[in-house]
């Protein structure tokens, strides 16, 4: 069963923003997770990291704010996410694309 029908849009939210921020070298902080996912508490944030925890998900450490690793579902969640984002962004330019053999 897909994890990701399971998440709310919010959760899917926070979760692309783990993601994204881990594969560029570093996990966010609660307060950047806020800042981008527009949610002004960091009990708020720390409210879906949780529910994301629970789902298997997400693993997070006591050692430190940015101690937040990707489980294995996590991983394969993340790369459902990454095959969305591509999809959509094809059928964009699919759409405003020139038709082929130029304007006449």
């Amino acid at each position: 069963m897909p994890v990701l029908g399971n998440l709310t849009a919010r959760q899917t939210l926070v979760l692309r923003i783990v993601v994204d921020a881990t594969l560029a070298g570093l996990p966010p902080t609660l307060r950047q997770i806020g800042q981008v996912a527009g949610i002004r508490s960091t009990n708020g944030v720390n409210d879906h990291l949780n529910v994301l925890v629970r789902r298997g998900l997400l693993l997070r450490g006591k050692r430190s704010a940015r101690d937040l690793r990707l489980t294995d579902a996590g991983r394969r969640v993340a790369a459902e996410l990454t095959a969305a984002a591509a999809a959509t962004a094809t059928s964009k330019a699919a759409a405003v694309a020139p038709p082929k053999g130029g304007a006449r």
